[in-house]
């Protein structure tokens, strides 16, 4: 998304605003401008100004707009004068439109009238030219051979922030040890952690939540990543959804890939059904605590 604004900034003379939903929420309830010491007779004006005289609006995280009906119908109306004077609306979510269940209809049928498109995770390839871009545009002081990124870019998992990691942990160590040209060894034994179980990314894996959970039930990793809709292994496979997404960042769809190339929407259904019955389930609410340890270990 901020790449996005930029982009516009940077080619054009259009003036853009980038929020999140919940700054959204905190400027139409007033809360930003009490804050700030604007009286609250004042507060609604400011909101007007700033969110119906940009050329460009831009929202992330839109889903978290689902459980406000007042700020919805408030998103409604500055959506509606943007759209009729001609201005750009762009929002991001972790859902589709359809599986935006708490939002009104009158919402979700404007988001479809827009160009939707998905955001995928990094290639190899992509991965190589971030790498190289964040080296640059950081003037970091590394001097890092082709080898040295294909193996960053091979092992850093498809979480963008996992490479800014590894490029800090190179530049700190090529610091403190003084190695100005960095070699495939140094390299391996710096980002260590990040490629032998001790990083978030390799801790938490969709793949090592799949082994874990399989084991845990006394399956196959093949069970859970199949077509097989037996109440245990369904049951399983919905933990195992369920521990992908809050242990992880990866997106919904690739979730869904992982597991037999399921549809996002298919993991979005195991995630709130396992969400909604630990809040009631005290023996499901010990066997998730249970996975999460044995995914520490």
């Amino acid at each position: 998304m901020h790449a996005i604004g930029n982009y516009i900034v940077n080619h054009s003379n259009k003036k853009v605003l980038y929020v999140t939903s919940n700054e959204f929420v905190e400027d139409y309830t007033g809360i930003a401008s009490i804050e700030k010491g604007i009286s609250s007779m004042n507060y609604a004006k400011n909101f007007k100004d700033k969110y119906k005289n940009v050329d460009v609006l831009i929202i992330d995280d839109i889903q978290f707009l689902g459980s406000a009906n007042a700020t919805q119908q408030e998103f409604t109306n500055t959506f509606n004068s943007l759209y009729s004077n001609s201005k750009q609306i762009i929002i991001c979510s972790d859902r589709s439109v359809d599986d935006l269940k708490m939002f009104a209809d009158r919402l979700k049928t404007r988001f479809n009238w827009g160009l939707k498109a998905i955001i995928s995770v990094p290639d190899f390839d992509l991965k190589v030219k971030i790498i190289k871009n964040k080296i640059k545009t950081a003037d970091l002081a590394i001097d890092l051979s082709d080898e040295i990124i294909d193996f960053m870019a091979s092992n850093c998992g498809s979480d963008v922030r996992n490479l800014e990691g590894m490029i800090t942990r190179l530049a700190a160590y090529s610091s403190i040890w003084g190695i100005q040209i960095l070699s495939l060894e140094n390299a391996m034994e710096a980002l260590d952690e990040y490629v032998n179980g001790m990083g978030q990314y390799t801790e938490n894996s969709i793949g090592k939540i799949i082994n874990v959970v399989s084991e845990y039930f006394k399956l196959t990793p093949d069970d859970l990543k199949g077509k097989k809709r037996s109440k245990n292994i369904a049951n399983a496979r919905m933990i195992a959804m369920y521990l992908c997404r809050v242990l992880t960042d990866e997106t919904y769809p690739r979730i869904g890939l992982e597991f037999g190339g399921r549809d996002h929407s298919t993991v979005i259904h195991g995630y709130d059904k396992i969400n909604d019955d630990m809040k009631s389930n005290g023996e499901l609410e010990k066997m998730i605590s249970e996975l999460k340890q044995k995914m520490s270990e």
